[in-house]
């Protein structure tokens, strides 16, 4: 039997999964933690969810709405938006 035709026990974690799954969950804290810095006045937190809320990345969607409400806040917190 080949290995990639091997059969994975529903709710067995394969080692790609538990990778994809640290990687998601990586993503979100690094989310939390801008969005929490952001939210406490930190403009350089608020500007750089506008370039990934811009850009998108792994794990995160395009969103040019919100992009556009993290420029706006990293902006009236003293950052130069380009």
């Amino acid at each position: 039997l080949n290995v990639n035709e091997a059969p994975v026990p529903s709710g067995a974690k394969t080692p790609l999964a538990e990778s994809a799954a640290e990687a998601i969950a990586a993503t979100k804290m690094m989310l939390d933690g801008y969005r929490r810095d952001a939210d406490a006045g930190n403009g350089e937190a608020a500007k750089r969810l506008g370039d990934l809320d811009a850009k998108g990345s792994d794990g995160i969607a395009k969103d040019y709405a919100a992009s556009l409400r993290w420029y706006k806040k990293a902006k009236d917190l003293g950052v130069k938006i380009p």
